[in-house]
């Protein structure tokens, strides 16, 4: 019954989000990558959807969440980086920025570096294998909230620390809060510092879709159960590393509905950025999406 009710769910996709929900020079390009949505398949244990019970999100659903009132005014997307990293840290910090502005179509400045001393011991604990993490909503209610401006869609934290989301999880990627506009993401898990190039590109690559996604969240997107997209939810580095940066095509009404850029020319600069970088399995993805639109 579980792998039907997936099957129908993937069909519906065609059918639920009508052409006036979007605009119509738009449709055809929906119509068209939803070609290249991949189903999801049976979730299999240890998987996200295997231990969350998750509903779908249509366009129709999203515009009735309003997210526009949110976001009245607000254009740009602030990253803040909180404690101390070393210089691959710092560029991959600089690379996500690029690739957020490409992404969201919108401008992302990188702020200065916070301190981690701002997060009290209170807030930080110890696992088995005395590695500290932080207390991820601290830093999105204590740190982030009461420095968000009237300018921002959102303020995004990147820590070089490991986070932990409350005392029953043995830690977080990222974390993100859909009322504040604030998100935070953990690179601590992301490298193992051996200063390979293939482990820098899998550590850009991780980067861009945790940050992505938690910014996602901030613009009201749930989860994904469609198909197979970066709103996907995650619970090892495997679902991750598995799992496309590009958005299904249900989540792509979504976003463009909202923050209204170019179809296509999101796609090439996002296509121009993968080969810049090396991530060639990204590009392959999207350079499926051109081919359909030729």
């Amino acid at each position: 019954m579980r792998l039907v009710s997936y099957i129908l769910i993937f069909l519906l996709l065609s059918c639920n989000s009508s052409i006036d929900e979007v605009k119509q020079e738009d449709y055809l390009y929906f119509s068209k990558l939803q070609k290249n949505d991949k189903y999801l398949g049976e979730p299999q244990k240890g998987e996200w959807l295997y231990s969350h019970k998750e509903r779908e999100q249509y366009l129709s659903d999203y515009k009735a969440l309003n997210p526009k009132s949110k976001f009245v005014g607000r254009d740009l997307i602030y990253i803040v980086p909180i404690g101390a990293f070393d210089s691959v840290q710092k560029e991959v910090i600089a690379i996500s920025g690029k690739y957020l502005s490409i992404f969201f179509q919108r401008e992302v400045k990188v702020l200065d570096n916070f301190s981690d001393s701002l997060v009290p011991v209170s807030a930080i604990r110890k696992t088995r294998d005395d590695i500290s993490q932080i207390y991820a909503p601290y830093i999105l209610h204590n740190i982030l909230k009461i420095r968000i401006t009237n300018d921002a869609i959102a303020l995004t934290a990147v820590t070089s620390k490991d986070l932990y989301p409350d005392k029953r999880w043995n830690y977080v990627f990222g974390l993100a809060s859909y009322q504040d506009k604030v998100s935070v993401t953990s690179m601590y898990r992301f490298h193992n510092r051996n200063g390979d190039s293939s482990e820098l590109r899998k550590f850009v690559s991780r980067m861009i879709k945790v940050t992505s996604h938690e910014i996602g969240h901030i613009l009201n997107l749930r989860h994904c159960i469609l198909a197979k997209c970066l709103m996907n939810g995650s619970n090892t580095l495997q679902e991750i590393d598995s799992s496309p940066s590009r958005l299904c095509s249900e989540c792509q009404k979504k976003i463009n509905w909202l923050l209204k850029y170019d179809n296509k020319r999101r796609l090439d600069d996002l296509i121009k950025f993968f080969k810049e970088y090396g991530l060639h399995d990204e590009q392959v993805v999207l350079q499926k999406d051109l081919d359909l639109l030729k």
